[in-house]
């Protein structure tokens, strides 16, 4: 099956019976017994990076690193480490936010002579607070880069522009842009002011839908312009507090684990469905 569904190790920071120290090894053999094809990690935590990369040796499973980089240097630093480790592919933040779009390009041009010749796919998330923080410059460097791969972590685009319901012409235009441009996916449902909502509940479900519509939109189009042989990662990131939202005692308003397995069957099913429409 070419879609793979992927538990954040972050995302799982929090969960009572999730020990990332000592006990990691076999907190990721529970997620994998859970149905889950892999793992993402961030390789600023090399030892959580090596546990990960051996489980998933071990069990057959893939995995996605990730980092935040500020210089080409410093990307070339982790994707060496990425490839030795035997990742997947890297997925990259650039940890500059950047208001002139020149500087941005000129930013971007260095990451891409890096990461163009890698053996491994490298991917560019799109995230708040980052070189992608904002929908008009992203499509700006995608105008610029048509090489540009791009993990698509819709969450931040709704927060960012405060997006209301129905999402407008114009923002719908951009984030179709992003999702052309998509190889990969992190999972969450955002609303316009806040970046992950649970699941359930009255307000959140037309929250819930929109984002099911992008990412069956997302799917359909990766579908359409990659070999059948080709793999998508999807990566269920439900982040703890602050990402998730709390009561005044600190406790998470919903079970974030029991979501997350509910995320892994809804991208399932609605890849299925891009894929059946399309055969």
């Amino acid at each position: 099956m070419p879609l793979r569904v992927l538990q954040s190790v972050w995302g799982l920071e929090g969960i009572p019976w999730a020990d990332l120290d000592d006990g990691l090894a076999d907190t990721l053999r529970r997620v994998a017994a859970a149905g889950f094809d892999g793992f993402g990690v961030d390789l600023s935590v090399p030892r959580r990076s090596k546990t990960v990369a051996q489980v998933s040796a071990e069990l057959g499973l893939i995995w996605e690193a990730q980092c935040r980089v500020s210089t080409a240097d410093e990307l070339a630093g982790f994707l060496d480490q990425a490839v030795a480790l035997g990742a997947n592919h890297l997925n990259v933040q650039i940890g500059v936010l950047e208001a002139d779009l020149d500087r941005g390009i000129a930013l971007m041009r260095s990451f891409l002579a890096v990461s163009r010749p890698s053996p491994l796919p490298v991917f560019y998330e799109t995230h708040r607070g980052r070189l992608t923080n904002d929908l008009r410059f992203t499509t700006a460097l995608l105008d610029a880069f048509p090489e540009l791969m791009l993990t698509g972590d819709l969450s931040h685009y709704v927060v960012t522009h405060s997006m209301p319901l129905p999402v407008g012409a114009q923002n719908q235009a951009a984030i179709s842009r992003v999702l052309e441009r998509s190889h990969a996916f992190h999972g969450r449902v955002a609303g316009g002011h806040q970046v992950q909502l649970a699941l359930h509940g009255a307000w959140q479900q037309p929250w819930v839908d929109q984002f099911a519509a992008w990412w069956e939109q997302g799917f359909r189009g990766w579908l359409s312009r990659t070999e059948s042989d080709a793999q998508l990662t999807f990566l269920c990131e439900l982040g703890p507090p602050d990402y998730a939202i709390t009561d005044a005692r600190g406790m998470e308003l919903s079970d974030r684990w029991a979501e997350s397995l509910e995320l892994k069957e809804m991208a399932r099913e609605l890849f299925e469905r891009a894929r059946l429409d399309r055969s």
